[in-house]
C-alpha cells in the first residue's frame, strides 16, 4: 500500500489539485496515479458525471470501483487479445517485448494488485505491433 502511495507525487498538477482540495478520494487519485501523465487528465474527466439537481447541472464524482471499470476498459489494453508475440523482443527493438515491460500490469503486482487482467498501459508497442501485424496481413494494393 505504502508503493501506491508515493505514486500520488506523480499526479498531474490539476488532479493533485484537486485530490489536495478534497475533489476526489484517495481511490481515485490512486488509480489516476498508476496512468502515465499524458492519460491522467482523461481519467479524471472520466472520474464525474454530470448530473441534474435542483441547483442545475453539476459534476457528480462516481464511485472509485466504476472509475477502475472505465480505465480497464478504456485505457488499459487487454495483452489476451494482441494480435502479436508478446514475448518477440525484435517486434519492436526499442521497447523490447511485452513479457518484460514495465508498462505493462502484471509486471508489478503491488503497483496493480488491483488490475484483474494482464493488461498494457498503451506504451506504443501496441500499436505499432498491431499495425505491423496488419500490414504483414494486409495484400499489397496497386
Amino acid at each position: 500500500m505504502f508503493y501506491g502511495r508515493i505514486k500520488l507525487a506523480d499526479l498531474i498538477p490539476p488532479v493533485a489539485e484537486a485530490f489536495l482540495k478534497d475533489q476526489i478520494t484517495i481511490g481515485h487519485a490512486l488509480l489516476i496515479a498508476k496512468l502515465p501523465a499524458s492519460q491522467q487528465q482523461e481519467a479524471f474527466a472520466a472520474a464525474f458525471r454530470g448530473m441534474w439537481t435542483s441547483e442545475g447541472n453539476s459534476q457528480v464524482l462516481i464511485p472509485v470501483r466504476e472509475l477502475a471499470v472505465w480505465i480497464e476498459s478504456n485505457i488499459l489494453l487487454q495483452l489476451a487479445s494482441a494480435p502479436f508475440d508478446k514475448q518477440d523482443d525484435k517486434l519492436v527493438p526499442e521497447a523490447g517485448s511485452c513479457a518484460n515491460c514495465p508498462k505493462r500490469t502484471g509486471f508489478n503486482k503491488l503497483l496493480f494488485a488491483d488490475v484483474r487482467k494482464d493488461s498494457c498501459m498503451l506504451c506504443g508497442i501496441w500499436a505499432t505491433a498491431s499495425l505491423f501485424c496488419w500490414l504483414a496481413a494486409a495484400p499489397p494494393t496497386a
